[in-house]
């Protein structure tokens, strides 16, 4: 049966009707915002990309909760999408890796405490993009007292703090000053990704703070820290 199944991949790809493409699979699923019941894969097509909702299956992959991989499959181009929600349908060639995590990754180390973190990039339409402005936003978290402030571009914030060892974060009461501003979507989309923040990174030189397994904000971590 595996034979038959490497046969047909190989006929798919010769014929010209196909792209083989790499995913990365997140290590857990969840809620199929569709469906509105079951889980789905949260699956990726580069590395720093944000993970959507996979509603579609592998044929050939045989999923298992905890592990992160990055896979080679193929895609044909089908005359008809299947669906909506479900335009393709995909076949594994190979799994490229599979990484063991443990609860979550994220806290490979602390929060940088008592410094002040520049924003290096913020998300815009699930990519990771740089901050681009004369006046950087940044971050200081006071980790003892459970606060954190900074400016956000326009205005200066504060609010609440609290991290656990395994990576979670959970930021609230954020309060702003209220000078004026020309038009800055930068600043409000900045403290809607703090309140939203659920989960941090420490990776080299820089923080990230997370929704799920998407990163909406990523500061860098100053030198010697």
């Amino acid at each position: 049966m595996k034979t038959i199944f490497l046969l047909l991949l190989l006929l798919i790809m010769r014929t010209g009707n196909a792209q083989k493409i790499t995913l990365y699979v997140a290590d857990k699923k969840t809620g199929c915002s569709f469906s509105g019941s079951g889980t789905c894969l949260q699956v990726k097509e580069k590395p720093d990309a944000p993970y959507s909702l996979f509603y579609a299956g592998i044929k050939g992959f045989n999923y298992e909760e905890g592990y992160n991989y990055k896979l080679e499959v193929i895609r044909p181009d089908l005359v008809q999408p299947l669906s909506s929600q479900n335009p393709y349908r995909y076949y594994l060639l190979r799994v490229l890796s599979k990484e063991k995590t443990t609860g979550t990754q994220a806290a490979a180390r602390s929060i940088p405490d008592q410094q002040i973190l520049a924003l290096d990039k913020i998300s815009y339409n699930g990519r990771l993009e740089g901050v681009g402005s004369l006046r950087v936003p940044d971050i200081y978290f006071d980790l003892a007292n459970g606060r954190i402030s900074g400016n956000n571009n326009c205005n200066r914030y504060a609010g609440t703090v609290s991290t656990t060892e395994n990576g979670s974060i959970r930021i609230g009461s954020l309060a702003t000053t209220h000078a004026s501003c020309a038009e800055n979507d930068q600043a409000d989309l900045f403290m809607q990704y703090l309140a939203a923040s659920d989960r941090f990174a420490v990776k080299g030189a820089v923080l990230q703070l997370l929704n799920g397994n998407n990163v909406l904000l990523q500061f860098l971590v100053p030198a010697g820290r």
